[in-house]
């Protein structure tokens, strides 16, 4: 037997979210502060996105930008950082 053509079938209603709007990340959401220690800036850094809005800093008045990488990863686990 065919499966039923649902293409222009009602859809049900959508249950109820909990989930929050956030708004859209730019890249002062990547800016860390430089005075505080790489565990307080950890999770900043690894929210980051490398090529679009990389962490970064400034340190007499000249961008630095961070990135980080696990050199020793295994090909077969995801990069969690």
């Amino acid at each position: 037997m065919p499966w039923p053509d649902m293409r222009n079938s009602a859809r049900p209603p959508s249950p109820p979210s909990h989930a929050v709007p956030l708004p859209n990340r730019v890249p002062q959401h990547s800016q860390i502060d430089p005075s505080k220690s790489l565990l307080e800036v950890f999770n900043t850094v690894r929210a980051a996105n490398a090529e679009l809005y990389p962490a970064y800093f400034y340190l007499h008045g000249e961008k630095v930008c961070v990135h980080m990488w696990r050199p020793a990863k295994p090909d077969d686990e995801a990069d969690l950082i």
